[in-house]
């Protein structure tokens, strides 16, 4: 009996310890933002967990994949009835999680609520830059707290010539008041972007307060935040739209003579459900989404859409004309980078002005359902691009999409569909 015992709590230990790595595995996954990952490993895993951890996961990955009040419910849930089996740091990052819930369905309030309790109650555990990210975030949402949620208008199908500028980024010609505007069609803006002269001329509501924002090099950017009341494209028709308002000279390229005027960001896509960019530059929004029988290929970091191509994690951008890989892919392959391929440099730009950065140009090959694609060149960066180490292994733009006859973004059965 006692041999019975003794074998039962091994086995019983040995069921434990193989729960709690998946468990830990599972976090891991979504640390470093590879949500896919996560997701198949949950699902291989889910009805061994139990529902603290459950509630845990998917909070996360409800979020990711753009269900939100199924997030927000499950973290009401943890934060409440599991309050103490969590740490101060679980608490925080779930109040910051919920903070992205509440922005996304633009819920203000709930946003601005749970940035100062994190302020107030869990300072003890922000990082430096954590901190200074929440103060700024908390300037946001207090100057938004009283505006009015986004509204979308639609009644047909949308299709619209889109217009190549100088550099070749696509742009969508934007109604503001009597005048049409060409303003750069972008999944990889967070916020919808202007400047400060089309803002005055057109009459947005400047709100009160001054934000830093990230740009591509890395710099902080000093900027206002604005609300358009009205804004049509096509027969599409927005009210209450977000934008942030640089000063002209942070969106201008003197040296190229190019000067921006407006950035069409991913919460005014996004509200979209689906939209479709073909190779010869339209933009539909189609009358019934399309289908889908593979599963999810993308996720949602913040307001930063992300693909998975051959099992990594990218950011996906139709803002950029070049895609390009990051630190990650290069420390992953360095030595057939470094043994193979001669060192260049990349120049980003972006608000703010430009810099260079250390790179390889390389051939990158990905695989697809039914087919395959390859890049002649991509360059890969040897440092990251920004303060921060990112997690992604690069960035996907318009070269990439160029491939295809088209491309479709679907953000309410998260996913991207190539044909």
């Amino acid at each position: 009996m006692k041999g019975v015992f003794a074998g039962l709590l091994f086995l019983f230990s040995c069921i434990t310890f193989a729960q709690d790595t998946a468990y830990g595995q599972i976090l891991s996954d979504i640390k470093k933002k590879d949500f896919f990952t996560a997701q198949k490993n949950y699902d291989a895993v889910k009805n061994e967990l139990n529902e603290f951890q459950q509630y845990f996961v998917e909070a996360y990955l409800e979020n990711a994949f753009n269900q939100l009040e199924k997030s927000k419910m499950h973290i009401d849930v943890l934060l409440t009835e599991y309050s103490t089996q969590l740490s101060d740091k679980n608490k925080a990052d779930f109040l910051s999680l919920q903070h992205e819930n509440a922005l996304k369905l633009f819920d203000y309030k709930l946003g601005k609520k749970c940035l100062e309790k994190i302020l107030n109650e869990y300072k003890h555990v922000l990082t430096e830059d954590e901190l200074k990210d929440y103060q700024n975030g908390l300037i946001i949402l207090t100057a938004l707290e009283n505006e009015k949620p986004q509204k979308l208008y639609i009644d047909d199908l949308v299709k619209i010539k889109m217009i190549r500028d100088q550099v070749g980024l696509k742009n969508l010609p934007v109604q503001l008041k009597s005048d049409t505007l060409n303003f750069v069609f972008d999944t990889g803006a967070n916020i919808s972007t202007t400047t400060r002269s089309v803002a005055e001329k057109y009459g947005l509501k400047i709100l009160k307060g001054e934000i830093e924002v990230g740009t591509i090099t890395g710099k902080m950017v000093k900027a206002n935040l604005a609300i358009c009341e009205d804004l049509k494209i096509q027969n599409l028709r927005f009210e209450n739209v977000v934008f942030i308002v640089f000063e002209d000279e942070d969106l201008a390229f003197p040296q190229i003579d190019y000067q921006i005027i407006g950035i069409l960001g991913f919460p005014l896509l996004e509200s979209l459900k689906e939209i479709q960019i073909t190779q010869d530059d339209y933009f539909i929004v189609p009358k019934e989404q399309s289908t889908y029988d593979h599963p999810s290929n993308l996720a949602l970091e913040n307001l930063q859409p992300i693909i998975q191509l051959n099992g990594k994690h990218f950011t996906l951008d139709t803002g950029s004309a070049q895609s390009m890989l990051y630190r990650n892919y290069f420390e992953e392959n360095r030595d057939n980078i470094v043994s193979t391929y001669p060192q260049t440099k990349v120049r980003l730009g972006g608000a703010g002005g430009s810099r260079e950065f250390a790179a390889y140009d390389i051939p990158w090959e990905v695989e697809l359902p039914g087919h395959k694609i390859q890049l002649d060149r991509i360059p890969v960066l040897i440092e990251d691009n920004q303060e921060k180490p990112s997690p992604y292994y690069g960035n996907i733009g318009q070269d990439f999409f160029g491939k295809f006859y088209k491309m479709t973004l679907n953000f309410s059965k998260m996913f991207v569909r190539f044909d």
